[in-house]
This record gives C-alpha cells, structure tokens and sequence, in this order.
C-alpha cells in the first residue's frame, strides 16, 4: 500500500538505516533514532550525503523506549523495529511491541552474554528465565537464544499476540534473533505451552526438557529419580522458548536470495576483471626502463 516503514531504535551512525531505506525496495520511510546526540546528528549527515530525501527519513535523539512510546501514542506503527543496543535488548521490547504493525517484524540483539553464562539472577531479573551457567555450557548459546525468545513471546502475549521465530543467530556474544509478531488472543494463550523448564544433571551434559504447566512424564521422572539415587543432583533452568528457532520457509526464500546477489556481485566482479584484462598495461620490461631512464607520468627524476 504505502511501502514499509522501519524504526532502527539505536542508529549510532546511522548505516543500517540507511541500508534499509536504499537497498530494500520496500522501504518507503524509516525513523533512526539514538540517546547520544552527536550519533543523531552525525545520521541525519550521513542521510543528507547520501542524498537521501527528508520526507523518508527522520532522525530523533533520546531513550529509545520513551521514544518507542511516543510513536505509539500518535499511533505511529512501524512494520520492522530494529532493536541493536549495547547490552541487553529486554528493557525495550514492550515498548518495541507497541509501535510495532501486524504482522511486523521484530529484529532484537543481545549482546550480554555473560548474563546467559554466569549471571542466574540477572538473566532472570532482564529475561524471567534462569540461566544453567556452567551447568548448561555445552549448550549456552542455544539456551540463550531460547532465553531471548521466551521474553519477546511472554511480552507479546501480555499484549495480546504472539510470535513466529524466523531466525535465530548467535557468534561468540553476539544473538540476535528475527521474530514475525501477530495479533492473536489464541496465540497468545498458547505461550504457556511454548514454555518450557530445563532439567540438567549436574555434572553431566544430560538433560531434559519439560513443558511448563503440564504433568511431568515417566521419562523425565525416571531421569530425576537416577540422578538423585547417583548423587548427582539436578539443576533447573528456563523457562525457555521451546518452539523452533527458525521458519525453514524463511530461511529458504534467505538462502534463494543470497545465492541471486552472490550471483549478481561474483557476475559484476567478472565484468570488472575483464575490464582490467583489456587494458593496455605496461609489461615490466617497459616500466623497469622508465625508472632507469627517470621517465614515468609524475616522476620528475632525481633531484640534485
């Protein structure tokens, strides 16, 4: 209808937004916002060298969440929040969920992951799970992707709605993930059974997931009796995000599109190749003689 409209919440620069309003066809407007002042005026540069016109991009400076808030009051709603803060992304997902569309795209990235690993109260004080620290460390970085997504589905079905996980990525500290949220009272209601507590053996890697809010099964109860009779305890970690980490459709119509531009660069980078091949260019036999003579474009020769 109108285009999409993107609010990248922590701009800094303001490259990614910038990204998103001339490299994504779609994109129609996008409102870049950033707490330091020098990073919001150093955006609104950026846009005005790269010619961008006024009309389609904004630029704010000031806490993201208050500023999330506000568009939301003046009903402002946004097809793709980009959250990208240092640290942890949990204090603006409510707010991010406000000025979100239907059928929007949330892109979140956490980057305190030593919350995931080492900090159980924390981890539970920014996402409402427990983290199993090294407990859980063969599988932290899932663990903490699931973490992720369990707060945005537990803040979307306090509003009503729920989320699909689309991707989901984690490298060394950094996760961030890519959740489709929809305005739907069933889906919403079906968080408590997206939810699941982890039952890890202390000690061990074994462990054992079990969904919140239901009976637990002969399995799960055979596994905690043996570990108990071992002497080797349990420890309990989550509640996580127990759906799948990504939407295989998404991700096929992703790795059709990045074969198209690996395509269009590797085909653009042949043209340039045989553009340099066709160039008259000096053989070193020539050049070895222009510096022996003095010669050359720009050498003026030894100077007494």
């Amino acid at each position: 209808d109108g285009g999409l409209r993107v609010l990248d919440a922590f701009c800094a620069s303001g490259v990614r937004a910038l990204r998103y309003l001339r490299e994504v066809p779609a994109v129609t407007w996008v409102s870049a916002n950033d707490l330091a002042p020098a990073a919001a005026q150093l955006a609104g540069a950026n846009a005005r060298r790269n010619g961008v016109p006024p009309a389609a991009f904004e630029v704010t400076c000031g806490d993201a969440a208050e500023v999330m808030r506000a568009h939301a009051r003046r009903g402002t709603l946004f097809d793709v929040v980009d959250l990208d803060p240092f640290g942890s992304a949990a204090p603006f997902v409510d707010a991010a969920l406000g000025c979100l569309a239907d059928d929007g795209l949330l892109a979140v990235t956490c980057t305190d992951s030593m919350t995931f690993s080492h900090q159980r109260e924390v981890a539970f004080q920014k996402y409402g799970a427990a983290a199993l620290g090294k407990h859980g460390r063969g599988y932290v970085h899932e663990m903490a992707l699931r973490m992720i997504l369990h707060k945005l589905d537990t803040c979307a079905a306090a509003r009503g709605r729920s989320i699909t996980a689309l991707l989901s990525l984690s490298l060394d500290h950094y996760f961030r993930v890519f959740v489709r949220v929809d305005r739907s009272a069933r889906g919403a209601l079906g968080a408590l059974g997206r939810s699941a507590l982890v039952y890890q053996a202390a000690g061990t890697p074994e462990f054992h997931l079990h969904p919140l809010g239901q009976p637990i099964g002969p399995e799960v109860a055979r596994a905690l009796a043996a570990w108990g009779e071992e002497g080797r305890g349990c420890v309990v970690g989550g509640p996580i995000w127990r759906g799948p980490l990504h939407d295989p459709a998404f991700v096929a119509r992703l790795r059709a599109a990045a074969a198209e531009e690996e395509a269009r660069v590797s085909a653009s980078s042949m043209g340039v190749a045989d553009e340099e091949a066709t160039r008259d260019h000096q053989g070193p036999e020539r050049r070895e003689e222009e510096i022996a003579g003095g010669g050359g474009a720009g050498n003026s020769g030894p100077v007494a």
